[in-house]
């Protein structure tokens, strides 16, 4: 009976253990994802600088 008891609360703790891995890489996957898109952002804006300046350059 005791040994039941054991495996029950082992097999509890992995679950909760995996639901918090799971909740905790999607949290890091939105975060990397807004970095990455806040850096594609800033590039283009760099990009857009640099066009508008080589235009407006005298020859």
């Amino acid at each position: 009976m005791q040994a039941a008891v054991a495996i029950c609360e082992v097999v509890t703790t992995a679950i909760s253990l995996v639901r918090t891995l799971r909740a905790s890489f999607i949290f890091l996957a939105v975060a990397s994802s807004d970095r990455y898109s806040d850096f594609m952002d800033e590039k283009a804006d760099i990009s857009e600088r640099q066009t508008d300046f080589i235009a407006t350059r005298p020859s």
